[in-house]
């Protein structure tokens, strides 16, 4: 199975708009779940990683965007991320271009 290297301190130090904890918390996760050309995150996931390790309240993740800007950082570091529903699920795929 192929390694993937998420985003690199170079590119978050483009971005103040996501603290660094939630990146390297979706950075854990595409590692995780990386299957050689795609990883799928359960946005949930990410929320309560960041909610535990952080100590941000969901509702400060949310209403900040936090998730929305990460995942247009990862677009223009050569990803595509797809957004999908399943079973009550919100679901982030990420590939590399």
């Amino acid at each position: 199975m192929n390694e993937v290297q998420p985003l690199n301190p170079q590119v978050l130090e483009q971005s103040s708009s996501v603290p660094n904890v939630v990146i390297a918390v979706v950075n854990q996760l595409i590692k995780k779940n990386w299957n050689g050309q795609c990883s799928t995150i359960r946005v949930n996931d990410v929320l309560g990683f960041v909610g535990l390790v952080a100590n941000y309240p969901i509702e400060v993740i949310m209403g900040s965007n936090w998730i929305d800007s990460a995942k247009a950082l990862y677009e223009r570091a050569g990803y595509v991320v797809s957004e999908f529903n399943n079973n009550g699920n919100k679901y982030l795929e990420f590939k590399k271009q």
